[in-house]
């Protein structure tokens, strides 16, 4: 994957720029004011990847100062893991040493005149370290650059890193090769793994859309001429030469002193690339994509502008997770998807893109719907600003993004970024409006993303059915009350349900919630001692013993078997001893009642989950190991609230 770049003198970005792409999940957006290179990023990478020698888009630097000073530079920094590469080749062993440089690296080893650029790489890549311990043994990381060194002229080299001498060193005192033999064969590796597919804002619809369109070919993993080959016997394409040579062959005894023969010493005969060329363009050329609706079939180019957007996202969706035959890893670039969508669509444009990223699929967009930040539970955005003359990129973990948009504030002393969470929740709630105003589809509003995962394992295959996980019980109250003050007068146009669930806190705030609207509720989990179940409790309600998250809610022997699984993983003697006390005390009780577990393994079980990111791999866990989907007698009363009429 990509797992950041260097930008010089491309488009908008003048001099050296450094922008982090990813934190080793699979989703990557681009956010910032207009203008300010989000799509150049995007297009700077096709480029790389399909078009390197092509006329580059510059910056107007270069025109003024020349090549030779202003060398354009597209340098990403590739993660790879190790499993991608056959052992016994070259390029496999030559990888083991540049990335054991590269995952060591210190910004003192770079030139001066890169140390400040060199100095953001480092802290991207001390922080991916930090959450993946194992990362020498698993991955290999890399730079390769390509510089324009003229209009003519393009080379691939380690850019900036070629400052750091023991990359040419190393290579030679253990494999006598040069760098320039490593660049080679690197370049060789990139392209043999990955294939970039790049959707701009503004496409042909219809041409992108055609099954025998390279974008359509490479979202399919397959060309339409292998499937045609597939399906033509070579037998006969024989017998069609034969059959025709002996045709040939008559006419020319008919006509006496004429033959029929090409010109030159060798006759060209028959061959399957023939008929595959005439089979695609007679069988293929008249069909178009249609949108299937009520019985009726409408092409592609007579469908509006945001049915034809959605359309080349399902496409990716179902070419791309459905070909388990690949040969290269897709990296998915789209400019803009929500661009002519409807406001109601938006959330549900987000999610198919979610669904690709989350089949291992590198997918990056540009975007200025900032709603997929509460949407989208793994992943980055990378928040690009203008700084004085320069532009500066901040890295935000979506599954932490208020907390790194509070440390950015504080990096930046309050300048950036600009109003990125008003926008975040805007955005969300609009498409939430949207949505329940024009169609009866349910929405589920919870605190945090590991409560987004079990409730979405319960609820199964609700096609009808969002969750968000809006990131703590502050901001489901806020966006409760902000549902209510944009339909109070419109409840009439309700089609729709919304659930806002909140955990019951330790430390316990009452919270009187308005009720005047019958298609949007609010309850707090809370489990009850005296039933020994969990319940759903009004937000005013008294009764706020004992506390109760999501993970008091879970089945009891599962709780135990996922529990064992971390204790063993994590080889913690306090976690191990916890493990061999937790017994099923109570029968058919949810896990925070039915444990029974004293006040001093309460607090063990608490600094447990307090694990940075436990709770998030805990519901993973949970849920893999959770095969029967038993859904808690309080999700169901949640489905029956949103199927009401």
């Amino acid at each position: 994957m990509i797992f950041s770049l260097f930008l010089r003198n491309y488009k908008t970005y003048r001099g050296w720029n450094f922008i982090p792409v990813s934190n080793g999940e699979h989703f990557s957006a681009f956010v910032g004011e207009n203008g300010v290179g989000k799509s150049s990023i995007l297009e700077a990478l096709d480029v790389y990847f399909n078009s390197p020698n092509s006329d580059w888009n510059y910056n107007h630097s270069v025109a003024k100062s020349g090549f030779s000073s202003t060398e354009p530079t597209i340098c990403p920094i590739f993660i790879v893991p190790k499993s991608y590469i056959n052992k016994s080749r070259n390029i496999y062993k030559w990888l083991e040493v540049v990335s054991q440089i590269t995952w060591q690296l210190e910004f003192q080893q770079f030139n001066s005149s890169h140390i400040n650029i060199a100095s953001e790489f480092i802290k991207q890549l001390d922080r991916f370290k930090a959450e993946n311990k194992n990362h020498e043994k698993t991955f290999f990381i890399f730079p390769l650059a390509v510089e324009k060194k003229s209009q003519r002229e393009t080379k691939f080299s380690l850019s900036i890193f070629h400052g750091v001498s023991e990359y040419k060193e190393d290579l030679f005192e253990q494999f006598e090769i040069g760098l320039n033999d490593f660049i080679n064969e690197a370049r060789e590796l990139v392209l043999e793994l990955f294939e970039y597919i790049y959707i701009p804002s503004e496409i042909d619809f219809e041409h992108y859309t055609k099954i025998e369109s390279n974008t359509t070919q490479s979202l399919m993993g397959t060309t339409v001429d292998e499937i045609v080959r597939k399906a033509v016997d070579e037998k006969l394409i024989k017998e069609i030469n034969t059959n025709l040579d002996n045709f040939i062959g008559e006419v020319s005894n008919y006509l006496g002193t004429y033959e029929y023969k090409k010109p030159a010493k060798k006759q060209t005969l028959f061959n399957l690339t023939h008929l595959s060329s005439k089979i695609i363009e007679t069988y293929f050329e008249s069909k178009v994509l249609n949108l299937k609706s009520t019985g009726e079939s409408t092409p592609i180019f007579h469908c509006s502008s945001g049915e034809k957007r959605k359309a080349i996202i399902d496409l990716a969706s179902a070419f791309i997770i459905k070909s388990t035959d690949r040969r290269r890893h897709v990296i998915l670039a789209i400019d803009e998807p929500e661009i002519s969508l409807h406001t109601s669509s938006c959330f549900s444009q987000f999610e198919k893109l979610r669904y690709i990223s989350s089949g291992g699929v590198q997918t990056l967009i540009a975007t200025h719907w900032y709603g997929f930040m509460s949407a989208v539970p793994a992943g980055t955005a990378t928040y690009i600003a203008e700084q004085d003359t320069d532009k500066k990129a901040y890295l935000i973990d979506l599954s932490r993004f208020r907390e790194d948009i509070k440390y950015i504030k504080e990096e930046s002393k309050g300048k950036q970024p600009a109003s990125i969470e008003l926008k975040n929740i805007n955005d969300l709630v609009q498409s939430i409006i949207a949505s329940v105003t024009s169609e009866e589809r349910g929405w589920i509003i919870c605190e945090g993303s590991s409560d987004k995962r079990y409730i979405e394992h319960w609820i199964g295959n609700e096609s009808n059915v969002n969750v968000i996980s809006i990131g703590g019980s502050k901001y489901v109250k806020k966006l409760y009350e902000y549902f209510h003050l944009a339909l109070e007068e419109d409840r009439q146009e309700i089609k729709g349900k919304i659930f806002c669930l909140l955990d019951t806190d330790k430390k316990y705030e009452k919270y009187t919630s308005r009720t005047s609207i019958k298609q949007i509720d609010i309850k707090r989990l809370h489990n009850c001692i005296e039933k020994n179940e969990t319940t759903l409790k009004n937000t005013n309600d008294n009764n706020f013993f004992p506390p109760t998250e999501i993970e008091d809610c879970l089945e009891p022997n599962k709780f135990i078997e996922t529990f064992l699984f971390f204790s063993n993983v994590l080889d913690n003697v306090a976690f191990k001893e916890l493990s061999k006390k937790m017994k099923v005390h109570i029968a058919n009780a949810p896990s925070g009642l039915s444990l029974n577990l004293g006040h001093i393994e309460q607090k063990q079980l608490e600094s447990f989950f307090d694990t940075d990111g436990m709770k998030t791999s805990f519901s993973k866990k949970y849920c893999e190991l959770d095969t029967e989907k038993n859904a808690p007698v309080w999700i169901n009363q949640i489905k029956e609230f949103l199927a009401k009429k």
